[in-house]
Parts: C-alpha cells; sequence; structure tokens
C-alpha cells in the first residue's frame, strides 16, 4: 500500500520516524512558492565550526500583489525533540504589509509549542552550553525569530547565516546576540 503522511507526523523525534519496518521513503512533496514568496535560515551555535545548535529558525513568507503576507510557514528547531511550526505566529502574520514591522508581531508566547528544557538543566546545575538536548532559553529563541521574520521581510531569500559565539555562558551568548543583532 501507499502512504502519505506530513512531515509533523512522520519525524517523531532525534532519529525517529514513523516510517515502518516495511516502508520505503519513495518522495517528500514541497509546495512549490510563488514568485513574490521570500524564505530565510537563522542559526546560533556556540562555535564557528562544526556547529551543533543552539537555535534555529526556518521560514518563508508569501506575498499578495499588494506586498501583503497571503501566506506564512516558520519553524524553530533544536528547541523540542523535533523542529515545530509556529502555527499561532504565522496566523497573526497573515494579511499584514510584509514590511520590518513583522518582527514586532513575534513574541515569546508564539514559542508555547516547543519542550523547554531549562527545568532540566537547572536541576543539573549546568551554566555552559553542551547542546541542544540540555539547553532551551525562550528570550534567545524569540530574538532570533524576530530576527528571521524582519531579514524575510525586508531582504527576501537568505540562507545559512549563522551566527556564532565562543563556547560561554548561556546569558553571554544571548547578551552577545542582542548586542550584534538588533532589531
Amino acid at each position: 500500500g501507499r502512504r502519505v503522511l506530513p512531515l509533523a507526523r512522520f519525524i517523531t523525534a532525534n532519529r525517529r520516524t514513523e516510517c515502518r519496518p516495511d516502508e520505503l521513503v519513495v518522495a517528500i512533496r514541497v509546495p512549490k512558492r510563488s514568485p513574490r514568496a521570500r524564505s530565510g535560515f537563522l542559526k546560533l551555535g556556540a562555535r564557528k565550526y562544526l556547529v551543533i545548535s543552539i537555535v534555529m529558525v526556518a521560514g518563508v513568507l508569501d506575498r499578495d500583489e499588494s506586498g501583503a503576507v497571503s501566506g506564512a510557514a516558520l519553524a524553530v528547531g533544536a528547541c523540542s525533540p523535533v523542529a515545530r511550526r509556529l502555527v499561532s505566529l504565522e496566523g497573526k502574520l497573515a494579511g499584514r504589509p510584509c514590511d520590518a514591522s513583522l518582527a514586532r508581531l513575534a513574541t515569546v508566547d508564539d514559542l508555547s509549542v516547543l519542550s523547554p528544557i531549562a527545568t532540566e538543566m537547572k536541576r543539573l546545575e549546568l551554566s555552559h552550553y553542551f547542546g541542544p538536548a540540555i539547553l532551551f532559553v525562550k528570550e534567545m529563541d524569540a530574538a532570533l525569530l524576530r530576527r528571521a521574520v524582519k531579514d524575510m521581510a525586508t531582504h527576501g531569500d537568505r540562507w545559512l547565516c549563522r551566527y556564532d559565539t565562543p563556547r560561554t555562558t548561556c546569558g553571554k551568548v544571548l547578551s552577545q546576540f542582542k548586542a550584534r543583532h538588533p532589531l
């Protein structure tokens, strides 16, 4: 038989899928973008090379003839077992002018679909970044999310833009990121 699953159901955890032992993935369907769509990918890591992500944001904003957002798909990765779509933010962006003001609509509340891991980090008394499995800083996610939305709205396609910092404490990473990339 044949089975079609949305990506959100297919990927269940790190290196885990809904693929059964007797199944083979034969295709991945990616919707065609309109010529007016703008996409972006931003990543915050703790090293310059072979970066394990602290947080990453990917998305696409589609625009209608008037320049308003006609569709949005935004996801945050490395902050949950799998990347998660930010459906609440996507809804807030719809119908708005596709400009830098969109970034102000992205809030910490839009990240509620993510699985916070900061509690475990605090329990283990860890203050340094040791990988995405034990780190989750909502403020950092919101800052990167706002930056990604602003870049997509104002500049168009931007992929593989990296914001790297030396190995340091979470607070320092966040303050360095905010200082280097103000809205």
